[in-house]
């Protein structure tokens, strides 16, 4: 369990978008912590966080949490719904999954994205089904 945990890790951060992103991820049994400074280049014109990023600081917090559970099959989303609770600024921030439920083939999760004052700043669900892409095969996991 413990080489599956390093590997989804280096996984992450071998990935082109998190390297734009520069976002830090931990991951436990059934949790995932990622952390990102909100970096005024992803803000709308609103001069707060774009939404999408958001959605992906929620998405990537759950689907690892998920994924840390699944050592045979690559997790895909299948859907996610978020709720925005308050506009970002620069700042610190942390989203926190963990894993709700899980089927034979779905994996459910939840997230929680926090400014670094500890506010709640959104929250979402998703589902997660297992791929027919081998987890070993997934880029960056070896």
């Amino acid at each position: 369990m413990e080489e599956h945990l390093k590997r989804l890790s280096k996984m992450y951060h071998k990935a082109p978008i998190n390297l734009l992103m520069n976002a830090t991820l931990k991951v436990l049994p059934s949790k995932a912590i990622i952390r990102m400074k909100a970096d005024p280049n992803y803000f709308h014109a609103g001069n707060s966080l774009h939404g999408s990023i958001y959605f992906k600081m929620l998405d990537d917090a759950s689907f690892f949490a998920g994924q840390s559970i699944v050592s045979d099959y690559f997790l895909v989303t299948s859907n996610y719904n978020i709720h925005l609770m308050r506009p970002i600024v620069e700042d610190e921030l942390i989203a926190e999954g963990e894993v709700i439920a899980m089927s034979k083939s779905i994996v459910t999760a939840s997230a929680k994205l926090f400014n670094s004052s500890g506010k709640l700043c959104a929250y979402g669900t998703g589902a997660f089904a297992k791929s027919r892409i081998k987890i070993e095969d997934a880029e960056g996991y070896m």
